[in-house]
């Protein structure tokens, strides 16, 4: 990969094989669910399969409160979503599934997503993404946490049986942006905009939220219990 060193790429190799093959604890209190139109009936499920398995006790999955999720005029968005997740197939009852004010991208919602879950008193937090995006999220959480001086135990959730080399297709909310592609070569978009989002953060950028550094991901997740 050309521009990274070899400790770069190592570390992106382990926090990418950590956060997918994460499985959140027994008892959780919040599902924190990052939002794209990719795998999303699938990723909603797994979250609701982590409810149902928590009982019983009762936590709740947090979503973003955007009408539409990806700038296209199919998008899905809250107002799907919280249909979904409450209805026959996954069971999650009414005024279990919170929302956060609309948020434009992964840094605005894990900002939201830490902050309710300061106020609410949780301290458990599974991090759920479709795989390719997971780690940018759990980052932007980690960021978060430790920029606000909140203790969180973040844990990681994405779908099984991960077909990557299926196409998919992102639209950024903010700034139009289109990508394209295999999911595996998301993923190099992904580390790509992280180390971007990273240095911008570290700079004091406007707008740019906490991130963690991939390093720091790593490290925590060593130490994590």
């Amino acid at each position: 990969m050309q521009g990274y060193t070899l400790e770069d790429v190592k570390n992106w190799g382990k926090l990418v094989a950590a956060v997918l093959t994460s499985l959140p604890p027994q008892k959780t209190d919040a599902i924190c669910i990052f939002d794209r139109n990719d795998l999303q009936l699938e990723l909603l499920s797994c979250a609701a399969d982590i409810y149902r398995s928590a009982f019983p006790f009762q936590p709740r999955i947090l979503i973003n409160g955007r009408a539409r999720y990806e700038a296209t005029e199919t998008s899905w968005g809250c107002a799907e979503w919280r249909r979904i997740l409450e209805g026959d197939v996954c069971g999650v009852p009414k005024g279990h599934v919170l929302t956060i004010p609309p948020a434009e991208h992964s840094g605005e919602e894990a900002e939201s997503f830490v902050g309710l879950c300061h106020e609410r008193g949780w301290k458990s937090v599974t991090v759920a993404a479709p795989p390719y995006y997971l780690p940018r999220c759990f980052l932007n959480m980690l960021g978060v946490m430790r920029a606000r001086g909140v203790e969180l135990q973040l844990h990681c959730l994405t779908v099984p049986q991960i077909k990557w080399e299926e196409y998919a297709t992102k639209h950024a909310v903010k700034g139009g942006v289109v990508v394209k592609g295999m999911r595996f070569e998301h993923l190099d978009d992904e580390l790509e905009r992280i180390l971007t989002y990273r240095a911008a953060y570290l700079k004091h950028d406007p707008g740019i939220s906490p991130i963690a550094s991939i390093e720091e991901g790593v490290e925590y997740l060593k130490v994590r219990r």
